[in-house]
């Protein structure tokens, strides 16, 4: 019910956050349900930002909520380490460090 809620919803703006972020392996989190719900999210917002900690950048999860590539703007930390953040901006994603 909450997936087919979500994808009748045309949302500007999308903010997630997950559990991993990697640039080959895609958006990560640990729960099956919380990818579902995720990727219908994604699928039907004009831009997605995700907000993640800088240790997360660079792992994987278990349930794959999509690719890289389906992030347009990554918000997270000074801890965040640089080649991650150089091959995610290689993929198209904007990063804002705080």
């Amino acid at each position: 019910e909450t997936v087919d809620g979500y994808r009748r919803i045309r949302a500007d703006v999308c903010v997630l956050g997950t559990a991993s972020v990697h640039p080959d392996i895609g958006l990560g989190v640990f729960v099956h349900e919380d990818a579902e719900v995720k990727r219908a999210m994604v699928t039907t917002a004009a831009q997605v930002m995700v907000v993640a900690a800088g240790e997360k950048l660079g792992t994987s999860a278990p349930f794959l909520v999509g690719p890289a590539s389906i992030v347009d703007r990554l918000v997270t930390d000074a801890a965040a380490p640089a080649p991650v953040l150089e091959a995610l901006a290689h993929v198209g994603i904007e990063i804002v460090k705080g």
